[in-house]
């Protein structure tokens, strides 16, 4: 009766080592052989930072049908339609690494508040079925004294726009099925 519970303490070890591996192996997309989204109907979320989520443009469908055409750039849509604040902004797509995507979007900052611009620096993961992008902002603009007009001391400006590169979201679409 000992060797039979020694046998079950050993197996349930190994069975607790292999499970604790499993879980603390992360892949990296970037080593990934490429794959690109299937096309079907997808359904977009946004999470994170509650004022970057306000931010959608009018072109930014909660759902969206993605055709073959669309597959490989799909990623990079995701954050240039929703982040792309203005046709002036200009967009540099990074080189797809395995199904690690990068890129950013640069706006000019509103001349009256400050010169120069800010962007949208963005990161993700390609898979077939789901398509995860984080985004987070980089207010390069020199902002100009009193900006934040009588209500704003221009160093609250400057503290709320550090916190605002703080600033996490993340942007998801999942495959729902076959566009209908």
């Amino acid at each position: 009766m000992k060797s039979h519970s020694t046998s079950v303490r050993l197996l349930f070890g190994a069975l607790l080592l292999v499970a604790a591996q499993a879980c603390s192996e992360t892949s990296d997309p970037a080593s990934e052989a490429p794959v690109d989204p299937k096309p079907g109907l997808y359904e977009i979320a946004i999470s994170g930072a509650g004022l970057l989520k306000n931010v959608e443009s009018n072109k930014a469908p909660k759902t969206y049908c993605l055709t073959e055409i669309q597959a490989a750039s799909f990623p990079h849509m995701l954050a240039e339609n929703y982040y792309k604040l203005s046709p002036l902004c200009t967009v540099q797509r990074g080189q797809r690494e395995g199904n690690l995507i990068a890129g950013e979007i640069s706006c000019a900052a509103d001349p009256k508040m400050a010169s120069g611009s800010n962007r949208f620096l963005y990161e993700g993961s390609v898979g077939e079925e789901k398509t995860t992008v984080n985004v987070r902002m980089k207010l390069d603009a020199e902002v100009k004294p009193g900006a934040g007009g009588a209500e704003v001391s221009d160093a609250q400006l400057k503290m709320a726009m550090k916190a605002m590169e703080r600033m996490r979201f993340v942007i998801d679409a999942v495959r729902t099925g076959d566009c209908g």
